[in-house]
C-alpha cells in the first residue's frame, strides 16, 4: 500500500544525506563569478555557491516531494526488473532532478528547457563537475517542440505549468511521454478553492496562467489519470497569495 508518510520521510533522508563524492568534480571547470545555484547540490556531492535566499527557501518546499515521488517511481520499476530506467525532466532550469535521478540509479536522464532564464549554463557546469555529460542530456528546447515520439520511464514536470497559457496541453504532452510514471509540481492560487477558477495570463503578468488546486485536480481526473498521491504546501518566500500555493501529483500509467 502506498504510504505517503514513509515516502516523505525517505525523501527527506535522501536530501539530507551528504556524500564524499567530491573527487568526481573536475577542477578545471570554472564557475563564473557571481553565479548562484538555486538548488542545493550537496545531495550529489557538490558544494556550490547559493543563489539569493528566496530561491533556496522555495526549493526546500518543492524538493522532498518531487524527489520522493521520482525515487518511488524509479524504485518500483527497478523492483519489477524494468531496464533501462530513464527520466525526463521538463522545465528543467539547472536540471537538479536529473542529477539526483542519476545518483539514485537512473540509467539515462534528459533535461529540457527553453532556457528563457539562462539556467542551462548551470546544468552544463554540474554535468561537467559530475562527469555526467554522457548520461544526462541537457537540451535547449521548448517542450512544445520536442519530438512527438519521445518517451521516458518517468517524466518530471516541475516548475513550468504556471508559466504557460495552456497548462493542460502541457500535462497531456507530459503524460504521453511517460511510459510508467508522471510527477507534477505546479504553483496554484491560494485566493480560491473554486474548481472552475482558471485565468490566463496569470494575475499581474502578461504571460502564464493561474488556477486553483481544485481546478487542476478535476482536470486530471477528467482525463482518467491514475493519481497515486497528491500533496500541497506553501511557498514561504512568495508574497502574493496567487503565487504561494504549491501542488504535487504522482500519476501512474501502469
Amino acid at each position: 500500500m502506498f504510504d505517503r508518510r514513509n515516502l516523505i520521510k525517505g525523501a527527506g533522508l535522501a536530501l539530507a544525506a551528504t556524500t564524499t563524492g567530491a573527487n568526481a568534480a573536475n577542477d578545471k571547470v570554472e564557475i563564473p563569478k557571481g553565479m548562484g545555484f538555486y538548488h542545493d547540490f550537496n545531495v550529489v556531492g557538490l558544494n556550490l555557491p547559493p543563489a539569493e535566499d528566496f530561491y533556496r527557501q522555495n526549493q526546500l518546499m518543492k524538493e522532498p516531494l518531487i524527489v520522493g515521488y521520482m525515487l518511488y517511481a524509479m524504485g518500483k520499476l527497478k523492483a519489477q526488473g524494468i531496464k533501462p530506467v530513464s527520466v525526463c525532466e521538463l522545465f528543467c532550469a539547472d536540471a537538479f532532478y536529473s542529477f539526483v535521478a542519476r545518483k539514485f540509479g537512473a540509467d539515462r536522464c534528459d533535461a529540457f528547457d527553453s532556457d528563457r532564464d539562462g539556467f542551462l549554463a548551470q546544468a552544463r557546469i554540474v554535468a561537467k563537475l559530475l562527469n555526467e555529460e554522457e548520461n544526462v542530456g541537457i537540451h535547449k528546447v521548448d517542450m512544445y517542440d520536442m519530438p512527438a515520439d519521445y518517451r521516458a520511464s518517468v517524466v518530471v514536470n516541475a516548475g513550468g505549468l504556471y508559466h504557460v497559457a495552456d497548462p493542460m496541453r502541457a500535462v497531456e504532452m507530459s503524460y504521453a511521454m511517460a511510459e510508467h510514471y508522471l510527477v507534477i509540481q505546479t504553483v496554484v492560487t491560494l485566493t480560491t478553492e473554486d474548481e472552475n477558477y482558471f485565468e490566463a495570463p496569470a494575475p499581474g503578468w502578461t504571460w502564464g496562467s493561474r488556477f486553483s488546486y481544485a481546478y487542476f485536480h478535476r482536470e486530471l481526473v477528467k482525463r482518467g489519470y491514475k493519481i497515486l498521491d497528491t500533496q500541497r504546501n506553501i511557498f514561504p518566500a512568495n508574497d502574493r497569495p496567487e503565487d504561494r500555493g504549491n501542488a504535487f501529483f504522482l500519476i501512474s500509467r501502469d
